[in-house]
């Protein structure tokens, strides 16, 4: 996962797969922050990362401390995760996790970051 980080200049990345029943299962990530959002989505069950999963889509907040459509999450957090995208990793067409990237400061992501994760996940599969 340091690739990631490496290749993007992001502050951490992490992996979740699902298991046979689809729930997603942390996998990997690349220091404590990036544990912290794997770990707070799971257990909450919501973040932008377990939406990239259930709506098969790139899904971003380019502050999720801040961001209205997961209130819980942010009280759960490293406080250097600030922005964070997730993109479903595909087995076919169908979701079988997500690979998932911060910022440690408030970020806008672009088409380009969407697209760069999109290619590292392609790899992944």
């Amino acid at each position: 996962m340091d690739v990631v980080n490496s290749l993007f200049g992001y502050s951490g990345a992490g992996l979740m797969f699902a298991e046979e029943g689809k729930d997603l299962r942390y996998l990997v990530a690349t220091d404590d922050p990036g544990r912290s959002l794997e770990g707070a989505q799971l257990h909450l069950g919501q973040g932008p990362c377990v939406s990239a999963f259930e709506e098969n889509c790139a899904v971003t907040s380019s502050d999720v401390s801040v961001d209205p459509r997961w209130p819980k999450l942010a009280d759960r957090l490293h406080p250097e995760v600030r922005a964070v995208a997730g993109v479903p990793v595909r087995l076919g067409s169908e979701p079988v996790g997500t690979l998932n990237v911060y910022q440690a400061t408030v970020y806008q992501w672009d088409e380009s970051d969407i697209q760069a994760l999109y290619g590292y996940a392609d790899v992944i599969e």
